[in-house]
């Protein structure tokens, strides 16, 4: 009986310090498997965290790239409204209401500093008569002169309405150079109210003033800006 008795007890004990020691395994594997958990999970947080935070940071850099946008859009309107007032102080003068194209150019001259964007800067002014020709151009412009204009939109609009202030045109292309460009027309009437022609100022749209304005109006890191005219 003893025998047996001892028999078992060498059976059980390498059993009971198997067990212990597979739950002593169990135990730290599950230590194991909670820690790799908890990091896989820490992971996770910190990867949608950052993941929102760089989304926030790109919301917010746009909201202030667009406000910076209007605000550059705004002041680029201000900008060419007030060249356009300065043709419409030239275009009032009687000197230039005179139609005469030696006394306009005199008339440019004399008021260069009105109209210094559109000569050193950009395409320049050009002066069209009643019939629509080019009669003077500021810097001079051979190519230009004797040219007709008289089947431009801002022309003919400015021929049959011509009170108002100033208009600007769509975007166009000047012809001896294959530009597109933007014109701002003031028309020119006597003092008896006859149409005279027109004073016009003229802006490139791929380089100089305008273009350059335009190029600085961006959204993020990939937008751009635009011009669009009436027709798109």
């Amino acid at each position: 009986m003893k025998d047996r008795l001892q028999n078992l007890r060498q059976y059980f004990f390498p059993l009971r310090q198997w067990l212990a020691d597979r739950l002593t395994s169990l135990h730290y594997q599950a230590i194991i498997m909670m820690a790799l958990l908890m990091l896989s999970i820490l992971a996770l947080t910190v990867g949608a965290t950052f993941l929102a935070y760089q989304r926030t940071s790109q919301v917010l850099a746009e909201s202030r790239d667009r406000e910076l946008a209007r605000l550059s859009a705004d002041r680029l309107t201000e900008d060419l409204i007030d060249l356009a007032r300065n043709l419409r102080i030239l275009a009032d003068l009687e000197q230039m209401r005179s139609g005469e194209p030696t006394i306009q150019e005199q008339v440019l001259d004399q008021g260069r500093e009105l109209i210094i964007d559109f000569i050193n800067q950009d395409a320049g002014v050009v002066i069209l008569d009643a019939n629509g020709f080019v009669s003077v151009t500021r810097p001079f412009r051979p190519d230009l002169i004797g040219k007709d204009h008289s089947q431009q939109p801002y022309f003919q609009q400015a021929r049959a309405f011509p009170y108002p202030d100033f208009f600007f045109s769509d975007i166009l292309q000047e012809p001896t150079t294959g530009e597109n460009m933007i014109v701002i027309a003031a028309p020119i009437v006597d003092a008896s109210g006859k149409f005279v022609g027109v004073l016009t100022g003229r802006f490139y749209l791929a380089f100089q003033r305008l273009g350059q304005e335009i190029q600085k109006l961006s959204i993020g890191d990939k937008g751009y800006a635009y011009l669009i005219d009436k027709n798109g």
